[in-house]
């Protein structure tokens, strides 16, 4: 594969990147507005799967699973979205431990539903400093591409 499509393939990549997170990160403007309503926990656990890569080592990756219930419109809806975008799969149980912590089975809870689509619905309104991390690494890709194709 030649030099200039290799950078422009990671030039896409990273647009394709920023432009997913500014999404999720829109949506997460948008969730501080939702109205909210009671809710519950219904379950929180830590999950983990075989860490995907070249080795064959027994790495894990650890995640949360939250499941929480709330009353919209007076049907019971279900979901386990934390916030826009929500936490995946990390090397370190430490951060789906503390999130498992926070949100133990029957608590009670705040949630935060989309009024035009009551089955979406979240726990933390508004833009996570993940977000933020996560948007700068997709623009370094691209400018990192873009380098590569000035090269």
């Amino acid at each position: 594969m030649s030099e200039k499509v290799i950078a422009l393939l990671v030039i896409a990549i990273g647009l394709a990147i920023s432009v997913y997170l500014w999404q999720q990160s829109a949506k997460a403007q948008q969730a501080s507005a939702w109205p909210s309503v009671a809710g519950k926990i219904v379950s929180s656990e830590v999950d983990w799967r075989h860490a995907r890569g070249g080795d064959s080592s027994d790495r894990r990756e650890f995640r949360a699973v939250v499941h929480y219930e709330y009353l919209v419109a007076g049907s019971v809806r279900h979901a386990e979205r934390l916030r826009f975008p929500n936490p995946g799969y990390a090397g370190s149980d430490q951060q789906a431990l503390e999130i498992v912590q926070r949100y133990p089975a029957g608590q009670a809870v705040q949630v935060f539903y989309n009024p035009q689509n009551p089955e979406e619905a979240c726990l933390e309104p508004g833009k996570h400093w993940s977000a933020w991390l996560a948007q700068a690494v997709g623009a370094l890709v691209a400018l990192v591409g873009l380098w590569l194709l000035q090269r």
